[in-house]
């Protein structure tokens, strides 16, 4: 299995760039990762968005965030998306981690 060759959007970049901190100051084994890694993608092509999933399911599964935290920051995510105008950057705000 191998890292995808190219970021095709800032938070791909973003991603990588944890969870390779992550690895590399030893919150995550890179044993933990590939088996994290190997359980979302499968034998597919992986993709970033694996990276996100297996990130996710990691730090959970350490304890270093909960599944809850988890669910509330992908709603703000969605929230402060869908009350963004189309080209505009998305930027999370208070109102939306409270909604």
């Amino acid at each position: 299995m191998s890292e995808p060759s190219s970021f095709a959007a800032p938070w791909e970049a973003r991603t990588f760039a944890i969870v390779r901190s992550l690895r590399d100051s030893g919150v995550v084994s890179a044993d933990q990762w590939m088996t994290a890694l190997g359980d979302v993608a499968g034998e597919g092509e992986v993709r970033y968005d694996h990276w996100l999933a297996a990130l996710e399911h990691v730090l959970a599964a350490d304890g270093v965030v909960s599944g809850a935290a988890l669910e509330r920051y992908r709603r703000a995510w969605l929230h402060a998306a869908h009350r963004t105008p189309h080209g505009e950057p998305i930027e999370l705000n208070d109102d939306d981690i409270r909604q």
